[in-house]
C-alpha cells in the first residue's frame, strides 16, 4: 500500500473530502479501509509500521513483490478453472 495524499489527512478531512476522479475514489477507499482496519487492530494509522502489518494481514504484500511474469502466472492459475 502505497502512500497517498490521504495517509496525511486527519480524519476529519478524509471524511469530508470528495473525490474528483475514480482512481481518487479507488485511493480514499483503500486508506478508509486501511483506516477502519487500524481501528479494529488498535494500531496508529500514521505509524509506517501498521502499514506493513496492514499489507501482510491483508496479502497485498504477496502481489507486491512479484514481478509482472510472476503475478501473470499466479492471476493466470487462479483464473483457468472459470475459463
Amino acid at each position: 500500500m502505497k502512500n497517498s495524499k490521504f495517509s496525511k489527512m486527519s480524519s476529519a478531512e478524509l471524511e469530508t473530502y470528495q473525490s474528483r476522479t475514480q482512481d481518487e475514489c479507488e485511493e480514499l477507499s483503500k486508506e478508509k479501509e486501511f483506516r477502519d482496519w487500524c481501528k479494529e487492530h488498535e494500531e496508529d494509522f500514521e505509524s509506517e509500521e501498521a502499514r506493513e502489518c496492514y499489507k501482510e494481514a491483508t496479502g497485498e504484500s504477496f502481489w507486491d513483490d512479484l514481478d509482472d511474469d510472476e503475478r501473470e502466472g499466479w492471476e493466470h492459475n487462479m483464473t483457468k478453472d472459470s475459463e
